[in-house]
């Protein structure tokens, strides 16, 4: 069972499904699946709903892997927060079927800590612990040009527009916690085609497929 913590954006959903196959092909797993969820699909609404609500999560993932995103969010900070019942079913879970499911807890380092400090239980059962760093200016730079759509063109003056774009990204947003990493890329990429496809059309091009420095 692990720990992955880091930013949004940072790839622990895609290093996760990752290692689910990496572990069927070693044969570590039987089936190498990836099942996502977050505290709503494992905290019930009412007294006795929690436990059975927990383990019927956890059976689906036998045999996978089990992400809990925004893991820490599962300790609701009161004692009758449900959260805790949903956090014991799980420990047993994770003992009982050690040998085919593997748990990750994922979300930001310090609020997952702070849940396995008041969980030892918990926290004595998460051997592996991986931080994803935030992507470097020219890390997401990389990014942006493998996100890019092949249909379209582009040409030197909208390579030297990106450069120079994520050369000045200010660090207020570089170091901003909720800076999304990937996902900023991607958003912006989106933003992008979406006022291209607007100017082509606009303009009555619909054979050429060319995204320009202004766009």
């Amino acid at each position: 069972h692990m720990m992955f913590s880091g930013a949004p954006g940072t790839g622990k959903t895609v290093v996760a499904r990752l290692l689910g196959e990496i572990l069927r092909e070693n044969k570590l797993l039987s089936c190498g699946g990836f099942y996502e969820v977050t505290r709503k699909d494992l905290v019930g609404s009412y007294v006795g709903h929690t436990a059975p609500k927990t383990a019927e999560v956890c059976k689906l993932a036998y045999g996978s892997v089990l992400f809990i995103d925004e893991a820490y969010l599962l300790d609701g900070g009161s004692e009758k927060d449900f959260g805790k019942e949903a956090i014991g079913t799980l420990i047993a879970e994770m003992e009982n079927k050690r040998g085919d499911m593997v748990v990750i807890f994922a979300g930001y380092e310090k609020e997952l800590e702070r849940l396995f400090e008041l969980n030892p239980g918990l926290r004595d059962r998460i051997p592996y612990r991986i931080h994803f760093e935030n992507y470097d200016r020219d890390e997401l730079l990389q990014i942006f040009h493998k996100m890019l759509p092949s249909k379209f063109s582009y040409d030197t003056a909208f390579d030297e527009a990106v450069k120079c774009f994520f050369d000045n990204l200010p660090d207020s947003v570089m170091n901003n916690p909720n800076f999304s990493n990937g996902r900023f890329v991607r958003n912006l990429i989106e933003r992008m085609v979406s006022k291209a496809a607007l100017r082509m059309e606009m303009e009555g091009l619909s054979s050429e497929l060319k995204i320009t420095a202004e766009d």
